[in-house]
């Protein structure tokens, strides 16, 4: 349920509330190991017949409220406030059905400005998120086909500046660019690792920095009208800062630039033809590193080789539109 209220022809209140209830049921097979015998290495996890069910039931209430007033026709302030929550489902079960999974719950909040005129426009706003109780487990694989179980535990706090403006100096030029600020960091975060059901080892990363979110990522799009606006010619340009791919911090993916660059003609009233080249400069940006060497501490960490996920090498398309 939700409901809004202009107090004042300039200030505006909203807010809702929501319950929501969820029940999940099944059954899942358990799992044995077999040797296939036709390598050293060719052991593999199979179901063994047994089958175990589970029917859990969860139930939570989330809140909003926000504001926003108008300091004139073109300038404005706005806040809002979330709590809201994740119930567990069918995924948290079908690889453990004793799972004691809880509802994860979080926390959201944003203030900002904007400003508009006819050249120009401009958002800032601050925010900040929380996560409590982020539970999850990271199966590390190694070279002989086994798996060590990594569980973990923490809530995540994010703070952070996000701004946004376009300007339209001429009719033939125009620009627009986004950039996002952002600390964010595991707190009370405690790993166990478990090789073979024994405990092998135990590690504190508390107040490391969250996985695969850089502090500064930046994205500028200067376009050009050209021939009555019949040519439109514009290059989106980003920029992604230093990364980690674990929790210990230990592997780095350096930050990057990527560069696109996309034109539009327009033939007829009719007829439009398309053409994008992506990653034009041919970055060598890595996006992600490799899970399987471990998300919590990477087994790759300060090795010359590692896996990774790149950005795709330079690319071409060409496309028409008829209407």
């Amino acid at each position: 349920v939700s409901d809004e209220w202009q107090i004042t022809p300039a200030f505006r209140l909203d807010g809702g509330l929501r319950w929501e209830y969820t029940e999940t049921d099944g059954v899942v097979e358990q799992s044995k190991t077999v040797n296939l015998g036709t390598y050293a290495t060719s052991q593999i996890t199979t179901g063994n017949g047994t089958w175990l069910g589970y029917n859990h039931h969860f139930d939570y209430t989330t809140w909003t409220v926000g504001a926003d007033y108008q300091l004139s026709g073109n300038m404005g302030l706005f806040g809002r406030y979330t709590s809201a929550a994740r119930i567990p489902g069918f995924g948290t079960y079908y690889t453990n059905v004793n799972s004691t999974a809880t509802t994860q719950t979080m926390q959201l909040g944003e203030v900002g400005f904007k400003y508009a005129r006819r050249l120009f426009s401009f958002y800032g706003t601050g925010f900040f998120t929380r996560y409590n109780n982020v539970g999850f487990t990271n199966e590390v694989s190694t070279i002989n086909g086994t798996f060590t179980s990594v569980n973990a535990f923490a809530n995540t706090n994010t703070f952070g500046l996000e701004l946004e403006g376009s300007i339209f100096p001429v009719q033939w030029f125009d620009l627009s660019a986004t950039a996002t600020l952002q600390h964010g960091e595991d707190e009370g975060l405690k790993a166990e690792a478990v090789s073979g059901g024994t405990l092998t080892e135990a590690y504190n990363y508390d107040g490391h920095r969250l996985i695969r979110v850089p502090v500064v990522s930046v994205r500028a799009v200067p376009g050009f009208n050209l021939f009555g606006n019949h040519l439109r010619l514009q290059s989106a340009i980003e920029y992604e800062g230093k990364r980690y791919t674990d929790v210990a911090n230990s592997q780095i993916l350096p930050a990057y630039t990527k560069v696109d660059l996309d034109a539009s003609v327009k033939l007829t009233n009719e007829i439009t033809v398309f053409g994008v080249v992506d990653n034009l400069t041919n970055s060598l940006g890595l996006t992600e590193g490799n899970p399987r060497a471990g998300e919590i501490q990477s087994n790759e960490a300060n090795q010359y080789i590692f896996l990774a996920r790149p950005l795709l090498g330079r690319s071409f398309k060409v496309s028409i539109r008829y209407k």
